[in-house]
């Protein structure tokens, strides 16, 4: 038999210099730490960071930065704003998730959702954005070590940069300041009807 699991967060809450630390009336001596609480049922982990930090602090999250792997995996209903992500894995299996004006650094983002809304981000990590249902970029930029990008998507994108190379879309439209490389195989599983244009200035 396996012990039970309890997914827990613990949160780092950074003012220039500073970190704010908490003291729980329950210690029986002046013991201070982090924010930190166990997840609730139906709650992704940036809700369980916000309320987590509003409870024990009345704080507000505006600029989260979150490092992790398969960070929001199967959330839905979500959107993220002003914010620095640093994951691996991301947003796999999401659904109806909008992220705005926000960083996302790791590799195999977004994979395998559905509705992924990206607007004002700057995407880097290997094979992102691979396998979506109704993706859409609005204003991104992608690093160039954002490579393979798009295989199998359905996606509309307004690329304002560079993408290194594109493999492989299913269908919409891609506009981008340029193209490193474009690979279309024969082999792939559907035909695509991807329109893939540069973006005008």
């Amino acid at each position: 038999m396996y012990p039970p699991i309890a997914t827990a967060i613990i949160v780092l809450i950074q003012k220039g210099d500073e970190i704010l630390l908490v003291h729980n009336r329950a210690f029986k001596r002046d013991y201070y730490g982090l924010v930190a609480g166990f997840l609730e049922a139906g709650e992704n982990l940036e809700q369980c960071v916000r309320r987590e930090v509003m409870e024990e602090t009345g704080l507000t999250i505006k600029n989260l930065h979150l490092n992790g792997n398969y960070s929001f995996q199967n959330c839905r209903n979500v959107t993220i704003e002003n914010s620095e992500l640093n994951t691996k894995d991301a947003f796999w299996e999401s659904e109806n998730v909008t992220v705005i004006n926000s960083t996302i650094n790791g590799e195999y983002l977004g994979w395998h959702s559905k509705n992924l809304r990206l607007v004002n981000c700057r995407i880097s990590g290997t094979q992102p954005l691979c396998y979506a249902e109704n993706l859409i970029m609005e204003n991104c930029t992608m690093a160039t070590d954002a490579d393979l990008a798009f295989e199998y998507s359905s996606v509309n994108a307004t690329i304002n940069s560079e993408i290194t190379s594109v493999k492989n879309p299913l269908s919409g439209s891609i506009k981008a300041k340029g193209y490193g490389l474009i690979i279309i195989d024969n082999f792939k599983k559907e035909q695509a009807d991807c329109d893939i244009s540069i973006l005008e200035s």
